[in-house]
């Protein structure tokens, strides 16, 4: 935790850094919490956790949901401010994967030209 301030501290003087960090911390946080809920939760099923470990999985559930929020209202904030850019990348990801499919479709057709012409001989 205290690792994370600094470095927000650190990127703090650029905000879209801090705020890519926030995020990547948040999915980071979403993909480990949830697992470690469902340990617990699996765990007080057959009555092996304790009542701290319940009230742990209840504090992470909770939190995991004010995560979720803050998480959504990030995304959103970012892709209302960058939509343009986001916009360009979309194109020219697009473009490029035109062109790999238009490239992929030429050589199956010729590929397939080929074996045809090879079972007729």
């Amino acid at each position: 935790m205290i690792f994370s301030t600094l470095i927000i501290m650190f990127f703090s003087y650029d905000l879209l850094l801090a705020e890519l960090f926030a995020l990547v911390m948040g999915i980071l946080s979403l993909i480990i919490t949830q697992p470690l809920v469902g340990v617990i939760t699996e765990l007080a099923s057959y009555g092996i956790a304790g009542p701290t470990d319940v009230a742990i999985a209840q504090t992470l559930t909770a939190s995991m949901w004010i995560l979720r929020f803050i998480f959504l209202a990030l995304i959103t904030h970012l892709i209302i401010q960058y939509r343009e850019d986001i916009l360009n990348i979309a194109k020219a990801l697009a473009i490029i994967f035109v062109k790999i499919a238009y490239e992929l479709l030429i050589k199956i057709k010729e590929l397939t030209e080929k074996v045809r012409s090879l079972k007729i001989s």
